[in-house]
């Protein structure tokens, strides 16, 4: 069977030739059962045929299995009429729509902590959740090859043309543009989108900017203290507690003073020293030995 693999796997038909003799020599019979049955449709099932359009990785027949397995399933009968099969079906149909409706609906409000990152903004709740995760796998080994300035192959195109999303020489040029460029929607093909409909799609809700970070970094003692950084424990902010310093609906906190009213608080051209007009009053003399509390006429008086 290995072999059966490395032929299938070929990537020129020079390669698969040189697998079928090699298949002959190992088994003459199971040979000619391939020659027979699959091979005729090689086009469909060898890597060298099937890279010619866009199949988005799925080359096998599990998905197809899968289905016909629970079509026979809800059957349990080889017998009857096309009505037959729609009545019995009709049950399998409306739940596997629902399905496919409420993972459509989670992939456009949820979106996981993985796929919070930046580079993701233009994308997330748009594209798939396992679209974006298969890019994230390959960003990781594009930064790999950035960082560590490993050599790298000239891009031949048949990733894009195969699976309908960036590829690693797209995802390591992002990288190097240094925020020039970035991933958008339309790096992906229709397939991987949410709602393939514009008119289907719901508007989409607006992520809340980041907080800004300070000017000044942190002591790494003061860092620890706090839980933050590499060595704290403490979480990062999710998306509900971020907040937009420069937005109008910000806490007052969180902005400057706002200008005082000159009609409530004066301006300084009209600010005037106003003298204490009360008559002074020292302080009481009750509790002493014969004397009493000074009365209005004893201060007009003095």
């Amino acid at each position: 069977m290995a072999t059966f693999y490395e032929a299938v796997e070929a990537i020129s038909e020079t390669e698969f030739e040189e697998k079928r003799k090699v298949l002959v020599s190992k088994s003459k019979v199971v040979s000619d059962y391939l020659d027979l049955h699959w091979w005729k449709y090689k086009s469909r099932i060898v890597r060298y045929c099937t890279s010619k359009y866009t199949h988005f990785g799925v080359r096998d027949t599990s998905t197809v299995e899968e289905t016909h397995a629970k079509i026979k399933a809800k059957l349990k009968s080889s017998q009857g009429n096309l009505y037959t099969v729609f009545k019995k079906l009709l049950s399998w149909w409306t739940i596997a729509a629902s399905e496919t409706s409420l993972l459509l609906t989670q992939h456009a409000t949820i979106a996981s902590h993985l796929l919070q990152k930046s580079r993701y903004n233009r994308v997330v709740r748009i594209i798939t959740r396992n679209t974006l995760r298969e890019t994230e796998r390959l960003w990781t080994d594009a930064e790999k090859i950035v960082n560590g300035r490993i050599e790298r192959s000239a891009c031949s195109g048949e990733f894009r043309a195969v699976h309908g999303r960036p590829c690693l020489h797209e995802l390591i040029a992002i990288i190097e543009s240094n925020g020039r460029k970035y991933i958008t929607p339309n790096d992906f093909d229709k397939h991987w989108w949410i709602y393939r409909n514009d008119g289907t799609a719901p508007q989409r809700i607006q992520d809340p900017a980041t907080l800004q970070q300070g000017r000044f970094k942190k002591s790494t003692r003061r860092m620890r203290l706090s839980n933050q950084g590499s060595t704290g424990t403490g979480r990062d902010p999710t998306y509900s507690e971020r907040v937009d310093q420069n937005h109008s609906a910000t806490p007052p906190s969180a902005t400057q003073n706002a200008a005082q009213d000159p009609q409530v608080f004066g301006t300084q051209a009209d600010d005037q020293v106003v003298p204490f007009e009360s008559a002074f009053l020292p302080a009481r003399s009750w509790g002493y030995a014969g004397r009493e509390p000074y009365s209005e006429q004893n201060i007009a008086e003095e």
